[in-house]
């Protein structure tokens, strides 16, 4: 019997002595050699837990991270009670009306604002500028005048310059890289 995968292994291995004998001594992965044949040796002996409110995203690559980012805000905009919880904890957001998270004293910039949204602290917004939907904004980042934002993940100290329309994008200071969607 194969074992069930459906994902990634994210957490903590507690292994006695004993297992390191069921790998070989060549590069080889503890999940794709070893697990299968203590799964299959000793079934009884294998534990893993898992909660359901846990969530775990591939953010290797460029469309992973926004991919999983879209995800998030997604969840956030429909009122997820975990990540509800979870953004909040870290001290530095609060929700200001539904699917609108800014920064803790931050004043709400004078522009469209479209939920889901999740602005930084100290970002710069231009007059005029259109925000959201599906919008993360890092620290630093700034809008330029009559700019158009959607779908777009800005790391920490973007910049987009005035009258400029990203969509489906990862913004990185000055370079934009557009994202096709998954």
């Amino acid at each position: 019997k194969r074992p069930f995968r459906s994902g990634i292994f994210t957490g903590i291995h507690i292994l006695d002595n004993t297992v390191f004998r069921h790998l070989k001594e060549a590069p080889c992965g503890i999940n794709d050699v070893l697990y299968p044949t203590l799964m299959k040796e000793m079934p009884d002996r294998i534990y893993a837990e898992y909660t359901k409110n846990t969530y775990w995203y591939d953010t290797g690559e460029t469309t992973t991270l926004w991919s999983a980012s879209m995800k998030l805000l997604d969840r956030l905009q429909w009122g997820d009670p975990t990540l509800g919880k979870f953004l909040p904890s870290f001290g530095a957001y609060e929700e200001t009306k539904p699917g609108l998270w800014i920064a803790k004293g931050e004043i709400l910039p004078n522009a469209v604002l479209k939920p889901p949204l999740i602005l930084g602290r100290k970002c710069t917004i231009g007059k005029n500028v259109c925000l959201g939907p599906g919008t993360v904004l890092g620290k630093g980042s700034t809008v330029g005048n009559g700019a158009t934002v959607s779908h777009v993940v800005a790391l920490d100290s973007a910049q987009i310059s005035a009258g400029e329309v990203v969509h489906n994008a990862l913004q990185f200071e000055r370079l934009t890289l557009p994202i096709r969607s998954l």
